[in-house]
């Protein structure tokens, strides 16, 4: 953690580092590998500020959220109904 603080690869080192703890937090990972993968992809990325960091993580989700497919509202069915379990379990043999 040390080498990531005072390595000199970012320019708000810090505020990089408690970024990357607070995205491994919200996924529930706690192991040093996770937080590591995140800052390498940070310089990988040239992430180098905290903005740039919320730039690229906002950028993420817009992507994410535009991948998903989204019908008019007169369309949804709010109960989403699968397979009757007596048809579920019927072959025809």
């Amino acid at each position: 953690m040390i080498d990531w603080l005072d390595g000199g690869y970012f320019y708000e080192p810090d505020a990089i580092m408690i970024a990357a703890i607070q995205e491994a937090a919200i996924y529930e990972k706690r192991s040093w590998a996770y937080l590591e993968r995140i800052l390498q992809e940070c310089l990988n990325k040239n992430i180098r500020t905290l903005e740039q960091f919320k730039q690229k993580k906002a950028e993420a989700a817009a992507e994410k959220e535009k991948k998903l497919v989204h019908l008019p509202k007169g369309e949804r069915n709010e109960k989403r109904e699968g397979p009757s379990l007596q048809s579920k379990y019927e072959y025809p043999y």
